[in-house]
């Protein structure tokens, strides 16, 4: 009988040990980890720092410093302007968003600045720690680059905004800090400047109502604390600057007329190209946030507060297509970061990344304008994006008070050549009275020290419509109308001076007589009178015409002559105005002699009626006209320019004559 053999046991293996990997194939250790961690953290703060905003700016004369001086001149002295009597686009808070050198206000300013960047750092810190640096890191780097790409002070206040609905919807934590910044820089935005405060408002309530379909957790309760928390510095504003309510509603009435008619009276063409490349950039970034969103809900649920700030930044940027095209460009920038922000999966970052990447291939294009009319844009760029022009700023802002000095003396030196001759300033100091410019320039006026009353627009050629025309109007004929008037016949994008507001233009005509003419004879002083030296204007003749026919006007005689110019827009013309601005309208004046003269007017405002006969091109003409009552005779005039792609082919046309009521050598 066989004997079964005992089953075989295998030998274990010998033990081998494992040398440890070394710590580079083991990936970072906690230390290393750490300190990534915190160098990341640390650039989340300095970079945003590092495009701190130009808060110290000296004092000079021209077009906008001096509604820069105007505003902080008002916010200085306490003077609840705003409503009652000053409407203009920049409205109770908004010298802090372009200041300039005139008390504390370059601080305030200053803190506004910083306040903004730290209102940038917060949602990014937030969606770092809740677990997502590498969403943080890249909108930081594109929101690096929209201030490489010159974005306004005004428009990181939307940053702020779009940044904190992002981090809502990244799910960052605490979110009642997040509520509570966008709509407290929603309101700022509002009475900074109302179009600004639009966009941002637009784009919150957007986020809110988009909330409240999809029935999120909470939605009512946060969208509570975002809407109180906008009205809280509205409430403030009303107490302390408007002092009504009606003072209030008509401020909000001015700043919805402003925005109704800055299309048509500030539009600017540009270069087709240069619109070409914005509309590409336009669709390139909505159709990668799109994709971006697709089926993803936190993304998705974002995209549409997204595209409501890329589409009217389209429309502020190219209305004016001057520099103003900077703002659209480096507004796309903040959209794109902010969707970084909220994007989770990382195939919407590689659809946001190849967005940006066709974004940036479009931007030598749409910034060709911008730097050859500036040709030293490329040296600052290269600065903002190195960090240089940030520490300049912070070492300014670290000399305080000697950085103050300097540029107070600046802007004594900037003012030295437009002051007003010193005869000037003695007569109306010498009888305490008060002044104001036509049509712009207040630098002089507030160089000199004197009285100012401001007009209802601030600067005239800000009367888009005819609202805002009759209340300049219903001013130089009131009581708190200043006593003088230094005028000039200084136009903007080719406008006389007489046609950007006409039925004030001829109430001024009325209520001023020449007190003095400037030497070298560029601008004249006008002293008010003691009743008006125009009458009623009165029908002479009524023209039906078409565009480029030339209209033959009545003759002076015995009063000057008006033309009532009413042109409405076609059929589809209202709708391309609405998208990209009207064109320019034109209206071109021939004299007796055959010389010839063309000049933009505004055909929402023409119908109250624009001098054209006789009309001053120089400031000796003009004095001729208030002292004499006469000048040169136009003859004829005809309606012509780029408008007419937008408007009807029928113009009518009433002239009206206005009979002088007293001698105007007689004036004062």
């Amino acid at each position: 009988m066989a004997t079964a053999s005992p089953p075989t046991i295998p030998l274990a293996e010998p033990v081998r040990e494992t040398p440890p990997a070394p710590a580079d194939a083991a990936g970072p250790t906690p230390r290393r980890r750490r300190a990534l961690r915190a160098a990341a953290l640390a650039l989340l703060f300095v970079v945003p720092l590092l495009g701190i905003p130009d808060d110290l700016v000296p004092r000079e004369a021209g077009i906008d410093p001096s509604y820069r001086q105007a505003l902080a001149r008002i916010a200085a002295q306490g003077a609840s302007a705003h409503g009652a009597e000053v409407v203009f686009p920049y409205g109770p808070l908004g010298d802090l968003l372009v200041p300039v050198d005139i008390g504390h206000r370059p601080a305030w300013a200053t803190l506004v600045s910083l306040l903004l960047i730290a209102g940038t750092i917060v949602p990014l810190v937030l969606v770092f720690r809740a677990g997502r640096p590498g969403a943080a890191l890249a909108a930081l780097a594109l929101l690096h680059g929209a201030h490489v790409l010159g974005l306004p002070k005004e428009s990181r206040v939307v940053a702020v905004i779009l940044l904190a609905l992002a981090a809502l919807r990244a799910g960052a934590r605490p979110r009642g800090p997040l509520l509570v910044l966008a709509g407290l820089a929603c309101g700022f935005a509002l009475l900074a400047k109302f179009s600004i405060g639009v966009i941002g408002l637009g784009a919150l309530l957007v986020a809110l109502g988009a909330a409240l379909v999809r029935r999120d957790p909470g939605a009512r309760r946060e969208g509570g604390i975002a809407l109180a928390s906008f009205a809280v510095l509205p409430a403030i504003a009303l107490v302390a600057v408007f002092g009504s309510l009606d003072a209030m509603a008509t401020w909000l009435r001015g700043s919805l007329e402003l925005a109704a008619g800055y299309g048509e009276a500030m539009s600017l063409p540009g270069s087709p190209a240069v619109r070409a490349a914005g509309i590409a950039a336009l669709v390139v970034v909505a159709v990668g946030l799109a994709i971006a969103a697709r089926r993803e809900c936190r993304l998705e649920a974002l995209v549409p507060s997204l595209l409501v700030v890329l589409v009217l930044s389209f429309q502020h940027g190219f209305v004016r297509q001057d520099n103003h095209v900077v703002i659209f460009f480096s507004t796309a920038a903040v959209v794109l970061a902010a969707a970084a922000l909220a994007a989770s999966w990382r195939r919407q970052h590689v659809a946001l990344a190849v967005t940006a990447a066709l974004f940036v291939a479009l931007l030598p294009f749409g910034y060709a304008k911008v730097v050859e009319r500036s040709p030293g844009w490329g040296t600052a760029a290269l600065r903002r994006a190195t960090g240089v022009q940030g520490v300049r700023r912070l070492a300014r802002l670290a000399r305080w008070s000697a950085t103050r000095a300097e540029i107070a003396a600046q802007g004594e030196r900037n003012l030295a050549a437009s002051a007003l001759p010193e005869r000037w300033v003695e007569r109306i100091r010498a009888e305490g009275g008060t002044v104001d410019a036509f049509p712009w320039d207040l630098a002089p006026l507030f160089a000199a020290g004197l009285a100012w009353t401001p007009q209802p627009t601030l600067q005239s050629y800000t009367a888009y419509t005819p609202w805002l025309d009759a209340r300049l109007a219903a001013h130089w004929a009131g009581d708190r109308a200043p006593r003088y008037i230094v005028g000039d016949l200084a136009g903007i994008d080719g406008r006389h001076p007489f046609f950007a507001a006409p039925r004030a233009a001829r109430e001024m005509l009325s209520r001023y007589g020449l007190a003095a003419v400037e030497r070298v004879g560029r601008r004249l002083l006008l002293e008010r009178v003691a009743a008006p030296r125009v009458g009623a204007p009165r029908p002479v003749a009524a023209i039906t015409a078409a565009p480029e026919r030339w209209i033959d006007v009545p003759p002076a005689d015995g009063g000057p002559v008006f033309a009532r110019i009413s042109w409405s827009k076609g059929p589809t013309g209202a709708v391309r105005a609405l998208a990209t601005g009207t064109p320019p309208a034109i209206v071109e004046l021939e004299r007796a002699d055959g010389s010839r003269a063309a000049y933009r007017f505004i055909p929402r405002t023409a119908p109250g009626g624009l001098l054209v006969n006789p009309l001053p091109r120089h400031p000796g003409e003009w004095a001729r006209l208030v002292a004499l009552g006469d000048g040169p005779a136009t003859v004829r005039l005809r309606i012509t320019g780029p408008a007419r792609s937008v408007f009807a082919e029928r113009i009518d046309v009433v002239f009206e004559r206005a009979p002088w009521l007293r001698s105007a050598a007689g004036a004062r």
